[in-house]
C-alpha cells in the first residue's frame, strides 16, 4: 500500500491540476485556455492592426469593396453602393473594437451579469428600472420601419457578424479570453442600445434632487437667487440680442413650491446630476477672419476618457457619399467630421431632458393617482441572465411619465434615482439617428445638413457646422420639452397635469444662428441664449469661463490659420486666477498683515508665487495646484453655514464659483447672505483661512513645496480601461488644462476627439483622439495617438476621392469580393 501511495497522489495532484488549469474559478478564467500559446492571450500579440493585402470572398457584398488601411491603421471604404458600404464598416470596425461593441451595449443594456455573474446584477436591474432597454426597443423599432435606415441597419449587422463568423479561438480579443466568454450575434437593436448608451452620458443627469433640498432649507425666492437660471456673467452661445420670431409657451409656472413627502421622511437616495466636465468646445470663424479667406471650423468634444478609445476614425465613399472622421463603435456613419461640402461637430446642450416626478401609489402598487383620479400602472418583466446563478425577474412599472423605477419599499442602487419617483427622459422617445446622419454625412450645404439634424431626436447637442461656400452655422437639436418657467428645475409633483411634458420645442424655433455680423459661432456648454428667447430651456450648464476664453479669442484673431484654431483648443488659460486673482491676494495679504504677519513659511513663498504666476493651468505649475486648491476651500468655506444645522439625508449643493466670488466680494445679491447668517461675509477673513487651509492640504499631501507641488499631479489625464483593470490602462499623464480651460483636461474627463477643418475646395482636417485604431491591448496600436494627443500634435485626415488614389498612399488595400 505505502509502495503505491505516492503514486496515488501524483495521480491525485495531477487531476486536481488539470481540473483546475480548464475551470473557471470566479472572475478567473481557466488558466490553460488563456495561457495556451496556440491559442491564449500569447496570440493576440500577433495580431496585426492592418490586415495583409488580401482579397476576402464573402456572403453580404454584392459588388467588390476595398478598404484600404494607411499609416496609422485607419479605413478608406470604397463600395458601390450604401448596402455593401455599411456591411463593410460593421465587419471593419468589428475587426478593431468587437469586444467594446458588443461589452458597451451590454454594460447600457443591463446584460453584464451574463459575463460576470451575480456581482453586477443590481448594476443590470438598475439598467433595466430606468428603462434603457424598453427605450432601445422603442427607437429600434422606429428606425426598423424607415426602409433605408432598416437596410443599413441590418448590413451594419451582417458586417459584423461576418467578421464574428471569421474568429478562432487564437484570434479571439483577449477580453473575451481574460472573461471567458465568446462573441454572440450582432443585431440592429444592439446598436439602438448604443444610442441609449450617448444618451445616457448625456442627457440623464438631473440636479432637481438637490435643489429641491436647497430650497427646503432656503425658501424658493433665495434658492433662485443662488442657483438662478441666466448666470451674473453670461456669455450665451448665440449673440446676445438676437432676435426670435415665435413665442413660448405662454404657460403660468406651476407648482412653484411644491417639496416632495421624502425630504421630511428621508426615505429616498439621491439623483445623480451629469457631471458638468462631460461638454465639450465647438467653433467656427468665416472667411473674412481667415487667412485663406474660407471658414475653419474646430470641434473636441469631452468626454470620459477609456481605453479601448471611444472613438474610431474611417473614411466611407460610395455613390453619392464621400464622408470622413469619426463614429463610434457599434454605430453606422460619420458622426463628426467632413465631406467635400461641409465639416461639423457637436456640443452638448447641457438643457433639461430627464425629469423627476414623485408619485403616489395606492396600497396595492397596482395604480398612481394623477389628475384626480387612480389610473393603472402598466408593466414590464426584466429578465436578467446570471451566469452560474438562476435567472433573476424584475417587475418594472410604469406610468404616463415613464418607469417608476424604484418604489419606496425597495432600495435604490448607487444613489440614482430617488424611491417613488417616475422618470420622463428623451432618450424614450423614438428618434432616427441612422436617418439623421445618413442625410448628414452626404449633405451638400447647410440646408440639406440641417434637415438631417432635424430628425435627430437625441443627444441634444448644439452643432457648428461649415460649408465650401462660406457659410457657418450654429444650430441645436433634439426633443426639448415645451416648458412653463422653472419646470423641472426642481422635483415636481406627479399627481398634477399641469407638470406633465405636453410636446417638444418645434425644429424651426430651437436656438439658430447662421453667418452672425462678428464673424464666428461658438459653443462651450454655456447657455444658449440670453433672456430674450422665449422658451425656458433649463438653469444648469456650464459655466461662462470656456465660452469667454474662446470668444475673447476668436474676436481678437485675424487672418487665423488651423494652427490658431489648434492652439485655441490646446489653451489652458485659468480663468477665475484672470478675473479674481489679484483681488483675492490683495484681501488676503490684507487680513494677513494685520492679524497674523508671522505666517507659516511655505504659505509666505507660495502667496509670494501667485504675484507672479501667468495664470495658465501648465502641468509642472505649482501655482495652478495652489490657486484650484484655495478656490474650492473658498466656496466650501462660504457656503458652509447654509447647511450646518441640516439633519436630513437628502443631498444639498453649494452655488458655483462665479457666485461664490460675486458674492464674497459684496456684487451678487449681498442682502440674501445677510439674511441667511446674519452679517455680511468677511472677504479678507475668509479668502485667507482659506488659503492657509488649502496650503495644510497640500503640505500633508505632497510634503514641503517642490517638484510634486505640479498642477498634473491632481488634474492630469487618466484613461482607463473599460474594465478598470491597470495593466491595461494608462499611467496618468502629465498634460496642462483643467475642466474650465478650452483644454478641458480633468482626471479621467477630456477632449475624446480633436479636430480642425478649414473649408477650402479640397477641404483640408486635420485631428487626434486619445488611443488608437486598434482595441488590441496586446498591440502598440491600442494607445499609438495619445503621445501626440497629449501634445496636440494633430494628423492631417486625407480623403480620398477614389480607392486607386488611396492605394498611392495606403498601407495595406483589403477587398471584400462577393462569394460567388
Amino acid at each position: 500500500m505505502k509502495k503505491w501511495l505516492p503514486a496515488v497522489i501524483s495521480l491525485t495532484l495531477t487531476v486536481a491540476l488539470i481540473l483546475t488549469l480548464n475551470t473557471r474559478i470566479g472572475m478567473i478564467p481557466p488558466a490553460a485556455a488563456f495561457l495556451n500559446p496556440l491559442q491564449g492571450v500569447w496570440q493576440n500579440a500577433l495580431i496585426s492592426d492592418i490586415p495583409a493585402e488580401a482579397e476576402l470572398p464573402l456572403d453580404g457584398v454584392s459588388a467588390p469593396v476595398r478598404v484600404i488601411y494607411n499609416e496609422r491603421a485607419v479605413p478608406h471604404i470604397f463600395a458601390e453602393n450604401d448596402r455593401d458600404l455599411y456591411f463593410a464598416m460593421g465587419f471593419t470596425m468589428a475587426r478593431h473594437r468587437l469586444w467594446q461593441m458588443e461589452f458597451s451595449t451590454m454594460a447600457a443594456a443591463g446584460r453584464i451579469s451574463e459575463i460576470v455573474g451575480p456581482a453586477a446584477q443590481d448594476y443590470d436591474s438598475h439598467q433595466r428600472r430606468i428603462g434603457m432597454l424598453w427605450g432601445a426597443e422603442r427607437i429600434n423599432s422606429y428606425m426598423m420601419q424607415d426602409p433605408k435606415a432598416a437596410e443599413i441597419l441590418q448590413a451594419y449587422s451582417e458586417g459584423v457578424n461576418a467578421w464574428i463568423d471569421q474568429l478562432t479561438p487564437a484570434t479571439l480579443p483577449l477580453e473575451y479570453k481574460l472573461l471567458d466568454y465568446t462573441p454572440s450575434a450582432w443585431s440592429p437593436e444592439m446598436t439602438a442600445i448604443f444610442y441609449m448608451n450617448m444618451n445616457q452620458t448625456l442627457t440623464s443627469g438631473t440636479s432637481s434632487y438637490q435643489l429641491s433640498t436647497m430650497m427646503s432649507l432656503l425658501g424658493r425666492d433665495v434658492t433662485e437667487i443662488l442657483f438662478p437660471d441666466l448666470p451674473p456673467l453670461l456669455e450665451p452661445i448665440i449673440t446676445p440680442g438676437t432676435e426670435w420670431p415665435f413665442e413660448g409657451s405662454g404657460r403660468e409656472p406651476g407648482d412653484v413650491n411644491f417639496l416632495p413627502e421624502f425630504l421630511s421622511a428621508a426615505t429616498a437616495t439621491a439623483i445623480g446630476e451629469r457631471d458638468p466636465s462631460i461638454g465639450s468646445n465647438n467653433w467656427v470663424v468665416d472667411g473674412s477672419k481667415s487667412a485663406s479667406g474660407a471658414p475653419i471650423l474646430a470641434t473636441d468634444p469631452h468626454l470620459t476618457l477609456s481605453l479601448p478609445a471611444i472613438w474610431y476614425e474611417i473614411q466611407l465613399t460610395a455613390p453619392g457619399i464621400s464622408s470622413y472622421g469619426v463614429t463610434l463603435p457599434g454605430v453606422p456613419g460619420v458622426i463628426m467630421g467632413f465631406n467635400d461640402h461641409i465639416a461639423w461637430g457637436n456640443t452638448n446642450t447641457g438643457w433639461k431632458g430627464f425629469d423627476i416626478f414623485e408619485v403616489e401609489l395606492n396600497p396595492e402598487r397596482t395604480h398612481y393617482y394623477h389628475d384626480g383620479q387612480w389610473k393603472p400602472l402598466t408593466y414590464r418583466l426584466e429578465e436578467i441572465h446570471i451566469r452560474g446563478a438562476n435567472t433573476r425577474t424584475d417587475t418594472v412599472y410604469y406610468t404616463h411619465h415613464g418607469p417608476v423605477a424604484y418604489q419606496n419599499h425597495e432600495t435604490g442602487y448607487d444613489e440614482d434615482v430617488p424611491l417613488g419617483h417616475a422618470i420622463s427622459w428623451i432618450a424614450h422617445q423614438p428618434t432616427n439617428p441612422v436617418e439623421a446622419f445618413y442625410i448628414i454625412n452626404r449633405a451638400e450645404n447647410l440646408d440639406t445638413f440641417r434637415d438631417g439634424l432635424s430628425l435627430l431626436g437625441g443627444p441634444t447637442q448644439n452643432y457648428a457646422a461649415a460649408s465650401v461656400e462660406g457659410n457657418i452655422l450654429m444650430q441645436t437639436n433634439g426633443f426639448h420639452p415645451l416648458r412653463y418657467p422653472g419646470q423641472g428645475k426642481y422635483l415636481l409633483n406627479g399627481r398634477n397635469p399641469y407638470n406633465d411634458w405636453n410636446g417638444f420645442i418645434p425644429f424651426e424655433e430651437l436656438p439658430y444662428e447662421m453667418n452672425p455680423a462678428r464673424g464666428f459661432v461658438s459653443s462651450a456648454n454655456q447657455h444658449t441664449t440670453d433672456a430674450a428667447y422665449p422658451h425656458w430651456l433649463g438653469w444648469r450648464f456650464a459655466t461662462e469661463a470656456r465660452g469667454t476664453i474662446i470668444n475673447r479669442t476668436l474676436e481678437r484673431l485675424t487672418g487665423i490659420t488651423h494652427q490658431d484654431m489648434i492652439d485655441l483648443q490646446l489653451n489652458s488659460d485659468n480663468y477665475r486666477a484672470q478675473r479674481w486673482l489679484d483681488e483675492m491676494l490683495a484681501a488676503t495679504r490684507t487680513y494677513l498683515r494685520e492679524q497674523q504677519p508671522e505666517m507659516p513659511e511655505a504659505a509666505s513663498y507660495l502667496l509670494n508665487r501667485l504675484d507672479g504666476w501667468n495664470r495658465i493651468n501648465e502641468a509642472g505649475s505649482m501655482e495652478a495646484l495652489v490657486f484650484n486648491t484655495w478656490t474650492r476651500e473658498v466656496r466650501h468655506a462660504l457656503w458652509k453655514p447654509l447647511t450646518d444645522g441640516y439633519q436630513g439625508d437628502a443631498p444639498t449643493r453649494e452655488p458655483d464659483l462665479t457666485i461664490t466670488l460675486e458674492t464674497l466680494f459684496g456684487r451678487w445679491h449681498p442682502e440674501v447672505y445677510i439674511e441667511l447668517t446674519g452679517e455680511r461675509p468677511n472677504a479678507p477673513q475668509l479668502l485667507a483661512r482659506s488659503y492657509l487651509a488649502a496650503i495644510d492640504t497640500l503640505l500633508i499631501r505632497y510634503g514641503e513645496p517642490g517638484e510634486n507641488w505640479a498642477w498634473w499631479q491632481e488634474n492630469g489625464s487618466t484613461i482607463d480601461h473599460l474594465l478598470g483593470i491597470e495593466a491595461l490602462s494608462m499611467p496618468r499623464l502629465q498634460n496642462d488644462g483643467s475642466s474650465e480651460s478650452p483644454n478641458a483636461i480633468r482626471e479621467e474627463h477630456g477632449p475624446s476627439w480633436r479636430m480642425v477643418a478649414e473649408m477650402t475646395r479640397p477641404v483640408r482636417a486635420w485631428g487626434v483622439y486619445p488611443g488608437g485604431q486598434t482595441g488590441n491591448p496586446a498591440s502598440a496600436g491600442y494607445t499609438a495617438f495619445i503621445d501626440d494627443w497629449q501634445h496636440g500634435r494633430h494628423y492631417e485626415l486625407r480623403k480620398f476621392d477614389f480607392w486607386e488614389q488611396a492605394v498611392v498612399h495606403g498601407q495595406s488595400a483589403l477587398t471584400l469580393q462577393p462569394n460567388r
